[in-house]
C-alpha cells in the first residue's frame, strides 16, 4: 500500500518551524510552498507506483513509462486518461463504481485545487507570490488524508483486477 508516512513527518516539522516562527511571515510562507510542493511531490509518486503497478511485463512497463513522461499535471483528467490507459476503460469505470458520488468529488477537487495552487507558486518567486493564498498546512493535512483514502482505495481495486 501506498504510505504517507514521509509527507506526515514533512507536515510535523513543517508544522513546528511554522509556529515558532509567527514572527515571521516569510518563514511561515515558505514553509506552507515546501508543505505544498511536497505533498504534490507524493501525489505524482503515489500516482507513477499505481501507474507501474498495473504493468506486468518489461514492454508494458516501457510503454507505461512513455504515457507518464507525456503527463504534466496530476488533475482528475489527466490521472484518469493514463490510468484508463494502463488498465483500459473498463477496468477504471469498475474502480470509479467503488467511490461515493462524494468521495469521488473530493478526490476530483482536492487534485484540482493543489494542482492549481502547487502551478501558482511553481511558477513565481517569493517576491511576486506575496498575493497568493496558500493553503493552510491544517487544509494540506485535510487534502493528505482524502488523497490517501481514494489513492489506497485505488491501488487495492487495481491489485484485485490484475
Amino acid at each position: 500500500m501506498i504510505s504517507g508516512k514521509d509527507i506526515r513527518k514533512t507536515f510535523k516539522k513543517c508544522e513546528l518551524i511554522y509556529n515558532c516562527y509567527s514572527h515571521d511571515s516569510m518563514v511561515q510562507e515558505l514553509m506552507l510552498k515546501l508543505v505544498l510542493l511536497d505533498l504534490c511531490g507524493w501525489i505524482e509518486a503515489s500516482f507513477d507506483q499505481i501507474y507501474y503497478s498495473s504493468g506486468k511485463s518489461a514492454e508494458e512497463k516501457k510503454l507505461i513509462q512513455s504515457k507518464i513522461e507525456k503527463c504534466y499535471s496530476f488533475k482528475y483528467k489527466q490521472f484518469k486518461e493514463v490510468l484508463c490507459f494502463c488498465i483500459g476503460v473498463h477496468n477504471f469505470k469498475i474502480i470509479e463504481s467503488k467511490f461515493s458520488p462524494q468521495d469521488l468529488q473530493l478526490f476530483h477537487s482536492s487534485l484540482s485545487d493543489l494542482c492549481q495552487k502547487r502551478d501558482t507558486i511553481a511558477h513565481n518567486n517569493h517576491n511576486t507570490s506575496s498575493s497568493t493564498q496558500y493553503l493552510g498546512i491544517n487544509d494540506l493535512k485535510i487534502k493528505f488524508l482524502i488523497l490517501l483514502k481514494a489513492i489506497n482505495l485505488i491501488e487495492k481495486k487495481i491489485k484485485n483486477l490484475i
